[in-house]
Order: C-alpha cells, then sequence, then structure tokens
C-alpha cells in the first residue's frame, strides 16, 4: 500500500515523449484482450482456455475500472493497468475509500522502458485526484519484477492486507 500524497508523479520518462499514455477506447480492445492473455496465461499467472473476446472487454472489464494504456509509436498496446475502487467487480482488496490497482501487464518486447512506472504513476495521481487515502495492490509470489517496481515507487507490504478476500476473477 502507498500514500497517495507520496511524490510528484509529473516526471515525463524519455519513453512517454516518444509514446502515448492513454486510456483504452473501444478500438483497443482486441489488443487488450491479446496482451492480457500472452502475458498472465502465457506466462503462468492465470489459466483459461482462451483469450478474452473484444467484447468481453467492453462488458467484463472497461465499465468497472478505468483501464490505462501505454501505446507504441504505431498505436500498438505496450502495457496495460486497470485502476478499480468499490463497488467494482473487480476490486479484491480496496475499501470505499481506496484504490486499487489490476493487472498491470507490459509486453515482452516493451519491458525496461519504463511503461510499467509509467503506467503506475498514471494510476496514483489518478487515484489522488480522486482524493483516495490509499492505492493497495497485490502480486503473485512469482512476480519479483513487479514486486520491485512497487516498493521503488514506494508502496509497502502489509501483512494485513492479506487478511482481506482476494477473488479469481480472471
Amino acid at each position: 500500500m502507498g500514500a497517495v500524497d507520496g511524490p510528484d508523479y509529473s516526471a515525463v520518462t524519455s519513453w512517454q515523449r516518444s509514446h502515448t499514455l492513454t486510456h483504452v477506447e473501444p478500438r483497443h480492445y482486441d489488443d487488450v484482450a491479446k496482451l492480457l492473455f500472452d502475458v498472465m496465461v502465457g506466462e503462468g499467472y492465470a489459466t483459461s482456455p482462451r483469450p478474452l473476446s473484444p467484447d468481453e472487454v467492453a462488458e467484463r472489464w472497461a465499465p468497472h475500472g478505468k483501464i490505462f494504456l501505454a501505446l507504441g509509436a504505431d498505436d500498438d498496446v505496450l502495457g496495460i493497468l486497470t485502476l478499480v475502487s468499490p463497488p467494482s467487480r473487480l476490486t479484491q482488496l480496496a475499501r470505499n475509500d481506496e484504490a486499487e490497482i489490476r493487472f498491470l501487464v507490459v509486453s515482452p518486447q516493451a519491458r525496461g522502458l519504463g511503461i510499467a512506472r509509467a503506467l503506475v504513476d498514471a494510476a496514483v495521481a489518478d487515484a489522488v485526484s480522486q482524493r483516495k487515502t490509499a492505492v493497495v495492490l497485490s502480486t503473485q509470489v512469482s512476480m519479483k519484477a513487479a514486486q520491485r517496481l512497487y516498493e521503488r515507487v514506494g508502496f509497502q507490504r502489509l501483512p494485513a492486507l492479506t487478511e482481506r478476500k482476494i477473488r479469481d476473477i480472471f
């Protein structure tokens, strides 16, 4: 959990100067579904017999959170982060006054460019603008790179969060 009144999130990385950070639009749903499946299932973080369809992204994801996208120069989806708050069906840990980061996914070819950091910074800034008291998240034990990123940004491990119910909703 990180304090939402923390560091200045206005810094622009070199990646951001040549690419775009935006919110999902229907034209991105197919690419979002593919990237989620390729990374979450392909790298062993979740199981699913098939990727979500663009319609499922539109119905199951988009209305239930704010989906941030990192787009490449050719408008290709390089990274995704979903920010949710109760009563969203995607919320696992957040309480009413909190925001929750879900599904931070970066294309393997785009890793190491600062995309994950840019997405997290944008989500935290959004939570600040919503006057959320905290931003919470969970990661799998095997997600070492994500854990290092979250710690660098200022998130702290809180054992009390493990007592909150976590649902598998992928």
